[in-house]
């Protein structure tokens, strides 16, 4: 695998948006957080086939 990092500026892609682009990925994992000042939820889509790894950090209310 290749590791390449993209920041976003704007608005970052949305999960929906990703599963469009590239599918279903063959792995997955997501992590809820409490014990920080916001709640978040980390979760990482991974494409093995393709050598890519999606990984989005979203702050929830």
């Amino acid at each position: 695998m290749v590791a390449i990092d993209v920041r976003w500026e704007e608005v970052q892609p949305s999960a929906d948006r990703v599963l469009e682009c590239f599918g279903e990925p063959g792995l997955y994992q997501a992590t809820y957080k409490q014990d920080v000042e916001a709640k978040q939820l980390a979760v990482q889509f991974w494409y093995p086939s393709q050598g890519l790894i999606v990984t989005g950090v979203f702050h929830l209310s």
